[in-house]
């Protein structure tokens, strides 16, 4: 029963409970049971970021990330991936090694991109194994290794990351 349990995670939002105020956000923004409203999936995110709640503070950053895409916004995003990132949140990790990778927002650095790359994959994240692979492959920011590649496409593919099936098969090792 939806408008039960929206009534329930409300109640627990306004209670801050982070996990409720976060899932209030994700409601929002979605338009799940509730009208689509960015600006109360922001709030609900920001009220479960201040908590420190690591989730929230990526789904945030993702807001601003993709919010006109200009300066302030991703300075916010970067700054977001960076908190949740240190408090051990993989897909965080990835997102702020993407944001390094690519300069998006931030100043270009490969060895930072990488650097978190390595952290997420040893939380079990494919698309951080994914992403470094194709530096491993392409030779950016280390020496090109397509042993290395293809060792992080498996790590990847063995968590159904489709991406890496195709890279893999285009892999060529002499």
């Amino acid at each position: 029963d939806f408008p039960q349990a929206l009534y329930w995670y409300k109640q627990a939002a306004e209670q801050d409970v982070p996990e409720a105020q976060s899932q209030m956000g994700v409601l929002f923004q979605f338009g799940i049971g509730v009208k689509r409203d960015l600006a109360q999936a922001q709030l609900w995110y920001e009220k479960a970021s201040q908590q420190k709640y690591a989730k929230a503070m990526r789904f945030l950053a993702l807001m601003h990330q993709h919010e006109k895409g200009d300066m302030q916004h991703l300075s916010k995003a970067y700054a977001l991936f960076s908190q949740a990132a240190h408090l051990q949140d993989a897909p965080a990790m990835y997102h702020l090694a993407k944001m390094y990778e690519t300069g998006q927002g931030i100043p270009q650095s490969l060895a930072q991109a990488i650097l978190w790359y390595e952290k997420a994959i040893a939380l079990d994240d494919a698309g951080a194994a994914y992403r470094l692979g194709l530096l491993y492959e392409k030779g950016h920011g280390v020496k090109q290794n397509k042993q290395e590649a293809k060792r992080l496409y498996e790590l990847a593919i063995q968590q159904d990351y489709t991406e890496a099936r195709t890279q893999l098969e285009q892999l060529k090792i002499e």
